[in-house]
Formats: structure tokens, C-alpha cells, sequence
């Protein structure tokens, strides 16, 4: 699968598919600065869901056809009275092998395609370049989509026109909102990919936000146990609800905001082990679990160098070690 579906789609056998995703579309924004061109996200209705089961299949019997009895045995069979009904839509709920099929039945449409930029993670695809490319995949995308029962949600699809001049993006966006209606305008700071904020007026506020339901997660492990209370703050939070951004995204150039998330767990961490985080408990508890610490919980390195330039999270457990 993963010699078949790429390039296009880097949901399915893909290793850090959504960072890569992310990565190819910021590079497409920031070359495009004169030109006008346009970037155009497409979001299908329950589209795992929705997916038409006779046409998988029948597309796993022309391909792969080992996996035939197998997909074939995995379709969902209710019986009523005398009679069984087979599910006619979707793939099973929570099956290993969904996301492949589901891109394997797909694959028509994602390499079918002709805009120079055309990434698909899953069932998000991002398409860009001038707009008359675009508007062609649009129709393509439609016509496709009727044949495997999906629906494209025109109300959450949104298009991001850019370079050029003002009077040619508003004649951009008029154009495309005639196949496209209802599409969204996102502005720079709102322009994201799979939760990773594209533009850098973006990446202080997508932090600030974690902070604040990070604050309000904090309130409520004080309720809980200790012992369930830290693990959750380990294996569940901190880092965790950070490391799409950090990997996907220029953070090091807001390390107020990062201390400030920090700070945070910093309360947390307190709170719950009931233990005073002066610097050197602090410090101890960013070592991992095998030299006494909590393991990879901050974004800021309370170790930095004296220029105050921050780690890579995946780099300061070797340097401390």
C-alpha cells in the first residue's frame, strides 16, 4: 500500500504522513508569493462512513485480490428473522485495515488529479496553483465522488487565494465560490492543516489556545487521584497536545508562549505530587523515567544553552545524558 497510494496520499503507509503533509503545503505558500495562486482544502462528508462497500470490494478483487475473502468476511452481516443484511456503506468501524481500503478505494480520485500540488492525508486533500487547474479538480472531485458515495461538505471546504494583486483574489474567490458555494475564506492566522497552523501569524495564538484548555485540565486532575491524575499528565497531556505543532511548525521563534505552556504544567505537576517545583525538583522531573524524571513533558527546555536556544524534544534526553 505504501508503494501504491503515494505520492498524493500519506495517510496510509506513510511514517510521519501528517508532518509531511503540513511541510509540503507551507513550502507550496511560500513560493507562490508573486503569482496569484490559490490553495484550496476539500473536507468530505463522514467519508469513512460513507465510502460504497460494492465498489471497495470490487476494487479489492481487480488489485489485491488475496485480501478478497478477508475484506469480503469483514462486512458487517445483521441478521433479521430470515434474512442477513450487509452493510452497503463504509468500512468497519475501528479495523486495522480500514484506513487502506479506504484509500485504496480512493486511489481513482487522488491520482486522478492534475494540480501540481495534491496532497491527501486520508480523506483531507489539499489541492493548489491558479485557479483554472483548481476549478478543474473541483469538478473532477464531484463527478468522482457520486460513484463512491461520498458528499463533499462544500460549508467546511475552504480556499485560501494569495500573491497577486487584491482585485485578482476576490476575482479568484468569486470564481470558485460558483462550483464551490458556501466555501470558507480563512484568513492567514486561521489558515491550519490537520490542527498545524500554516502561516507564522497563526502559531502564537493555535499555543495560547492549548494553554487554555491545558488550564482547564490542570482544574480538573486536582479532583483525582494522585496516581491517575499524574499518569494522565504524563502519557496524555503536556507535550502530547503540543508535538503536531512542534514538528510541524517554526516554534522556536515564540518561546514565551512555550514557557507559558510550561508554566502551566509546571502548577499541575506541583498540584498533584504535592511537591514544591523549585528548580532543581523542576529540573530533575524533565530527565526521563530511566534517570529518575517524568520523561518528554515540556516544550521549553529548563536546560538551555546560555543563548537561550531551545532542544528539539526528540535531541535533549541525549544531550543530558
Amino acid at each position: 500500500m505504501e508503494q501504491r497510494v503515494r505520492p498524493e496520499q500519506v495517510g496510509c503507509g506513510t511514517r510521519g504522513g501528517a508532518e509531511a503533509a503540513v511541510h509540503a503545503v507551507r513550502s507550496f505558500l511560500e513560493e507562490g508569493k508573486t503569482a496569484s495562486k490559490i490553495l484550496l482544502k476539500l473536507d468530505f462528508k463522514n467519508a469513512f462512513n460513507t465510502i460504497r462497500r460494492d465498489v471497495l470490494i470490487q476494487i479489492v478483487h481487480d488489485t489485491m485480490p488475496m485480501y478478497l475473502p478477508f475484506v469480503w468476511q469483514s462486512t458487517v452481516k445483521v441478521g433479521v428473522w430470515r434474512h442477513v443484511l450487509e452493510s452497503a456503506s463504509g468500512v468497519q468501524q475501528g479495523d486495522p485495515l480500514g484506513s487502506s481500503l479506504f484509500c485504496l478505494a480512493i486511489e481513482r480520485l487522488t491520482k486522478g488529479l492534475t494540480s501540481p500540488l495534491n496532497v491527501w492525508y486520508l480523506d483531507d486533500d489539499t489541492i493548489g496553483v491558479d485557479v483554472d487547474c483548481v476549478v478543474s479538480d473541483l469538478q473532477i472531485g464531484m463527478t468522482e465522488e457520486l460513484e463512491l458515495g461520498l458528499e463533499l461538505n462544500t460549508s467546511t471546504c475552504e480556499l485560501f487565494p494569495f500573491g497577486g494583486s487584491h482585485q485578482d483574489r476576490v476575482a479568484i474567490s468569486q470564481k470558485v465560490n460558483l462550483v464551490c458555494p458556501g466555501i470558507l475564506l480563512p484568513s492567514r492566522s486561521e489558515l491550519s492543516l490537520l490542527g498545524a497552523p500554516l502561516m507564522e501569524e497563526g502559531l502564537e495564538e493555535a499555543v495560547r489556545a492549548k494553554t487554555g484548555l491545558m488550564k482547564v485540565f490542570s482544574k480538573r486532575l486536582c479532583l483525582m487521584h494522585a496516581h491517575q491524575a499524574l499518569f494522565l499528565l504524563k502519557n496524555c497531556l503536556c507535550l502530547l497536545k503540543l508535538l503536531c505543532i512542534l514538528q510541524c511548525s517554526p516554534l522556536w521563534k515564540f518561546p514565551e508562549v512555550l514557557k507559558e505552556f510550561d508554566e502551566v504544567v509546571r502548577s499541575s505537576l506541583a498540584e498533584i505530587t504535592n511537591v514544591q517545583m523549585s528548580a532543581e525538583p523542576w529540573r530533575q522531573a524533565t530527565f526521563p523515567v530511566g534517570l529518575g524524571g517524568l520523561g518528554s513533558l515540556f516544550c521549553f527546555d529548563p536546560l538551555r544553552s546560555k543563548t537561550g536556544a531551545l532542544h528539539p524534544p526528540w535531541c535533549r534526553f541525549g544531550q543530558r545524558n
